[in-house]
C-alpha cells in the first residue's frame, strides 16, 4: 500500500500531476491514479488504500471544495490524526477541517524552492516519517522495471533451471529497450524464493513496474507459463497472459515466449506512461512522458482548432524543456503531418516550417537514433524523400532495434517507390519482432499502401482493414481501401468505404485528398485514388 493517499476532484488530475512527482521525488508512494483491478469494487478498493495509507493528502481547490468524496476522505484522515490539507486555489476550506493547518500552494509551478513548499513537504514528513536511507528513490529519466525470478511450481529440478532460464532471458531482451531502465539479474534474483509484495520491490529497487510468472507442469507432456505486468506503486495488473507448450518443444519455442512477453510489457509500459504525461510536469520522468507521448499522438485533426490546440501542446512543452531536442523534431513531424492528412491549411508554408525545424533538431543531434527517425518521418511526409531516407537509413543504423526508425524507414521507401519490396520486409520484421508496437497501425497501413501500389488490391484490402482494426479513426486507409474495392468491382462496399471516411472527417473533398496525397506520396499515388474514387466521390 501507497505511504501517501492523495485526495483530489478528477477535473484536477493534471494540475496536481506535479504535486505527485514532487511527493514521490522525496521517496514516498503515493496512490493517486485510481485504477481498480478487474473485478474489484471501488468502493471496497479505495477503503483498503486509504486504512493502509500513512497520510492522508487533500487537495483544495474549486473542483474539490464541494466533493461528498473528498471531503469523506478528508475526515477519515482527521480522524485517524494523519491529515494533511494543501490548497492550490484561494477557497474557502470546510468549516469541519480548518483547525488543522493548511499549506497555501496557490499558483504553485510544481518546484520546490518557495517556504510554503517547504513547510508542506515537512508536514508530510513529520506524519509519513523519511524514506529509509537503504532505500532512496532515484531521480529517474525513464521507466524502471524488474524481472523477478519465475516461480518453478514442480518438483523437478531441471523445471527451476528452465524457470530461471526464462527469466534470465527476459531481462536481456528488456534490456535492449534503450526507454525502459532493467534492474540487473543480481538484484532481481535476491527475491528468488520469496513471497514479496510487489510494493516493496518496487520501493526497494527504485522501480514501477515489475514482471513476475510461473511455470507448471499440465499433465505429462505440457507446461503451463503464466507472466504477469504489475505496476508496484499501485499494485495494479496491467497485463497478465498464460502460455501452454508442449514439454518437448518448450526449449524450441522458449525465444518466442521471452519475444511475446518482452513485446507485452514494452507496449503496456509505453502505453502507461505516455497517457500520464502532462506538459506542466518538469521531472525527467515527466519529460520523458511528454515526448514519448507526442511520438504515439497521429497527425490526424479534422478542424482547424484541434490543430491549434495541439500545436499550442507541443510549444509550451519546448518552452518547458528548450533543451530537449526531440521535442523539436516531434513540432517538425507535426507540421508536415498537418500538410498530408487533408487539412485546409497553407501546406506549403507549413513545410517550409517543418523541414527547417527538421533540420534544426539533426544538427543539434547528429547522432540520436530517435531524433533522425522523427525528424527523417517529417521529410518524408512533406514529400522529400531525397532528405528522408538518408536520415532514416542512418537512424535505422544507428539502432536496428528501434520500431519507430524501421517502420519510417519502411514506409519512406514504400511511398518514394525506391525500394518498395525492402519497406515491405522491414514492416514485416517490425510487426514480427513486436506485435504489440505501437507502430502497428502504420505498418499494417503502409503494407496496404504498397501493396495496392503493387496491383494486389485484394491483399491491399485486407491489410487496411486491419489497420482500421487497430486505429479505427483514421480516415486514410477508408479511402485507399475505396480505391481498391473499385479495382476489385466492389462498388457497393467502396461507397461504404468513403461514408465512413467522411464521417471520420465531415466536409472532407476529395479534391483535398488528391492534393495532400500529391503533396505527400507523388503522382502514383494519387493517381491511383483519382481512377477509384472519381466515379464514386460525389462532386465537391
Amino acid at each position: 500500500m501507497a505511504d501517501i493517499f492523495l485526495s483530489y476532484a478528477s477535473d484536477d488530475r493534471e494540475r496536481i500531476a506535479p504535486l505527485v512527482a514532487a511527493l514521490e521525488r522525496q521517496g514516498w508512494s503515493v496512490w493517486w491514479d485510481r485504477s481498480i483491478p478487474p473485478g474489484r469494487n471501488f468502493d471496497e478498493v479505495l477503503e483498503e488504500e486509504i486504512d493502509a495509507a500513512r497520510s492522508v493528502v487533500v487537495v483544495w481547490t474549486e473542483a474539490s471544495i464541494d466533493s461528498q468524496w473528498v471531503r469523506s476522505e478528508a475526515l477519515e484522515g482527521m480522524e485517524r490524526k494523519i491529515l494533511v490539507p494543501v490548497r492550490l486555489d484561494d477557497v474557502r476550506v470546510p468549516f469541519a477541517f480548518r483547525r488543522v493547518q493548511t499549506a497555501d500552494l496557490l499558483g504553485w509551478p510544481g518546484g520546490g524552492d518557495d517556504g510554503q513548499y517547504s513547510g508542506f513537504i515537512g508536514s508530510v514528513s513529520a506524519v509519513v516519517g523519511s524514506v529509509p536511507e537503504e532505500h532512496p528513490t532515484p531521480v529517474l529519466d525513464r521507466p524502471s522495471i524488474a524481472v523477478l525470478p519465475f516461480t518453478c511450481m514442480s518438483a523437478d529440478p531441471n523445471d527451476e533451471y528452465l524457470a530461471d532460464g526464462l527469466t534470465e532471458d527476459l531481462i536481456t531482451r528488456l534490456s535492449n529497450n534503450f526507454d525502459m531502465l532493467v534492474i540487473a539479474r543480481h538484484s532481481s534474483f535476491a527475491y528468488k524464493s520469496q513471497a514479496v509484495d510487489v510494493r516493496q520491490v518496487g520501493r526497494e529497487l527504485g522501480v514501477s513496474y515489475v514482471v513476475e510468472g510461473s511455470i507448471r507442469r499440465v499433465g505429462q507432456d505440457k507446461f503451463r507459463i503464466t507472466a504477469q505486468l504489475v505496476e508496484t506503486a499501485t499494485g495494479t495488473h496491467l497485463w497478465a497472459q498464460n502460455y501452454d507448450r508442449s514439454a518437448d518443444a518448450l526449449f524450441d519455442v522458449q525465444d518466442e515466449l521471452v519475444v511475446d512477453v518482452a513485446s507485452a510489457t514494452n507496449a503496456q509500459v509505453f502505453e502507461r506512461e505516455a497517457a500520464a504525461a502532462v506538459v506542466s510536469d518538469r521531472s525527467k520522468i515527466g519529460q520523458w512522458r511528454l515526448t514519448k507521448g507526442l511520438g504515439m499522438r497521429g497527425e490526424v485533426y479534422t478542424s482547424r482548432e484541434d490543430y491549434q490546440d495541439a500545436l499550442a501542446e507541443i510549444d509550451a512543452a519546448m518552452e518547458l524543456s528548450p533543451d530537449n531536442v526531440v521535442l523539436v523534431a516531434h513540432k517538425a513531424r507535426f507540421l508536415a503531418g498537418a500538410t498530408s492528412n487533408y487539412l485546409d491549411l497553407d501546406r506549403d508554408e507549413a513545410t517550409v516550417e517543418a523541414c527547417a525545424l527538421a533540420r534544426e533538431a539533426l544538427q543539434r543531434a547528429p547522432d540520436d537514433s530517435e531524433v533522425l527517425a522523427v525528424a527523417g518521418f517529417a521529410f518524408a511526409l512533406c514529400g522529400r524523400f531525397d532528405e528522408a531516407l538518408p536520415v532514416l537509413e542512418r537512424a535505422w543504423r544507428i539502432d536496428p532495434q528501434s520500431s519507430a526508425a524501421a517502420t519510417y524507414l519502411g514506409g519512406g521507401l514504400i511511398l518514394s517507390g525506391s525500394e518498395p519490396d525492402r519497406g515491405m520486409q522491414l514492416l514485416d520484421d517490425v510487426l514480427r519482432r513486436d506485435p504489440l508496437t505501437p507502430f502497428r497501425f502504420l505498418c499494417l497501413f503502409w503494407q496496404g499502401v504498397g501493396h495496392a501500389l503493387a496491383g494486389d488490391s485484394e491483399t491491399a484490402v485486407a491489410k487496411l482493414r486491419d489497420s482500421i482494426r487497430v486505429n479505427p479513426l483514421y480516415p486514410a486507409p477508408w479511402i485507399i481501401m475505396a480505391a481498391n474495392l473499385v479495382r476489385l468491382g466492389r462498388i457497393d462496399e467502396a461507397r461504404g468505404a468513403v461514408e465512413e471516411a467522411l464521417r471520420l472527417f465531415p466536409g472532407l473533398t476529395l479534391d483535398r485528398v488528391l492534393g495532400s496525397t500529391r503533396h505527400t506520396s507523388g503522382e502514383q499515388v494519387a493517381a491511383l485514388l483519382e481512377r477509384g474514387l472519381a466515379p464514386i466521390w460525389a462532386p465537391d
